[in-house]
């Protein structure tokens, strides 16, 4: 932060205090919008936890019929968090990556149970369609990693 400032004061174009009250002021949306993303995966996974609970008092009971208010899908995340998320991940990496490691770690990055087969399979299948739309974009390309028929991702140039 203090080398971004130095910068704005060494340009001398004079808005310099101006941008750098505006680059604080980013730096602390940025730093409020990750504390409650947090927050809100804290409660989720608080609610489900709850909701298990409830299944063990009521193996048979249906808890998205119980009376409540609409909660958003499971596992949301903001427009093109994921593709930022997987192109970090892709530039970091010194091979490419497949499908199912860059979907195990942005379970691992919001903090999700990669033994939850059902949060695994549709953070899979969102991965998936994140990265396709990447590969029609020409972010990144892709080769089949073995048999079975999973890609293994790299970026484009």
């Amino acid at each position: 932060m203090k080398d971004i400032t130095k910068h704005l004061t060494e340009t001398g174009d004079g808005y310099d205090q101006t941008k750098a009250g505006l680059i604080r002021k980013r730096a602390s949306l940025v730093a409020e919008i990750q504390a409650l993303q947090q927050q809100t995966a804290q409660k989720v996974a608080d609610l489900r936890a709850l909701e298990t609970t409830l299944r063990l008092f009521d193996p048979d009971m249906d808890v998205e019929a119980l009376p409540q208010n609409r909660i958003p899908p499971a596992y949301a995340a903001f427009r093109g968090e994921m593709a930022r998320f997987f192109l970090g991940q892709l530039r970091q990496a010194p091979h490419g990556l497949t499908t199912h490691e860059l979907t195990l770690a942005i379970m691992a990055d919001r903090a999700m149970d990669p033994t939850d087969k059902r949060a695994l399979r549709l953070i899979h299948k969102r991965t998936g369609h994140s990265l396709l739309k990447l590969r029609q974009n020409g972010h990144v390309r892709s080769e089949k990693d073995d048999p079975s028929g999973m890609l293994r991702w790299w970026l484009a140039s």
